[in-house]
């Protein structure tokens, strides 16, 4: 596994997502808010529940292999004006 490659297409695609105002993917699982990215063989998948208080999951593929994964837990404390 190239860690180099891993690190640089997780930064390109959170910012082809949520940063960059990603467009959602159909939810993967029931209740779900998901959006995902791609670029040739490397997927990226954040699916997270909530709103307020929120849990999800971000994962990366090569080639259709998990190569990896982190879930996250937050709460908004203050909402942006």
């Amino acid at each position: 596994m190239d860690i180099v490659a891993l690190n640089s297409f997780i930064v390109e695609a959170k910012a082809n997502t949520y940063v960059g105002g990603g467009s959602p993917a159909p939810a993967c699982r029931t209740g779900s808010r998901d959006i995902g990215y791609q670029r040739g063989t490397w997927r990226y998948l954040d699916s997270y529940f909530g709103g307020t208080d929120f849990a999800g999951q971000e994962v990366v593929w090569l080639e259709s292999e998990p190569v990896w994964a982190m879930n996250y837990f937050g709460r908004i404390i203050e909402h942006s004006r």
